[in-house]
């Protein structure tokens, strides 16, 4: 049987070795704190301007164009989709015109190329509708839905809208109307 006096002493000497081993460990030990972290959530923020109706156009007659435009701003920080859908385009007469004689329709005889370009440099961004050599009806645009349009953050755009009416259109069109709502969707 062992001596208890040897078991004693390596209990002693084991107990020593422990404390002296944590203590060593605990003067090699270091830490830093880190303060004034966070997270900050980014935004959207879609603006137009006009903020109202852009889509008015008087006084148009056959051989007649132009331009309209409205400048769509994401002035969020960060960069989104966007969807712009055309709403149903509807052709009305005038009241001051009620009998205008002729066949032809403004839904038929209004063609036009619609882009969304960067307001900066008027770089192309999207071709929405027809092109410059070969502009659409307007009808074609009614109810049109174009989705995952690419914007920048804090950026500006422009939506144009060439329309042209043709130099054959006869006195059908006379005293008519087209109207139709665009509403536009940013997402991320």
């Amino acid at each position: 049987m062992p001596n208890k006096k040897i078991v004693l002493s390596i209990l002693i000497i084991g107990t020593v070795v422990t404390i002296a081993a944590a203590n060593t460990w605990a003067y090699y030990q270091d830490s830093i704190t880190s303060t004034g972290n966070g997270i900050t959530v980014g935004t959207l923020y879609l603006a137009t301007d006009p903020d109202t109706s852009f889509m008015t156009i008087e006084g148009v007659k056959p051989a007649g164009s132009g331009t309209l435009y409205q400048t769509i701003t994401n002035s969020g920080t960060l960069p989104g989709k966007l969807k712009i859908d055309f709403g149903t385009i509807t052709e009305s007469v005038s009241t001051e015109v009620p009998s205008a004689t002729g066949i032809d329709t403004l839904l038929e005889s209004v063609k036009v190329n619609i882009q969304l370009v960067r307001a900066s440099d008027g770089s192309l961004v999207q071709q929405l509708a027809g092109s410059d050599l070969n502009p659409v009806p307007i009808k074609s645009c009614s109810g049109l839905t174009v989705s995952n349009i690419p914007l920048d953050a804090n950026t500006a755009y422009k939506l144009l809208i060439h329309y042209e009416v043709p130099t054959n259109a006869d006195n059908g069109i006379e005293g008519k109307k087209l109207t139709f709502g665009v509403t536009y969707t940013l997402s991320t």
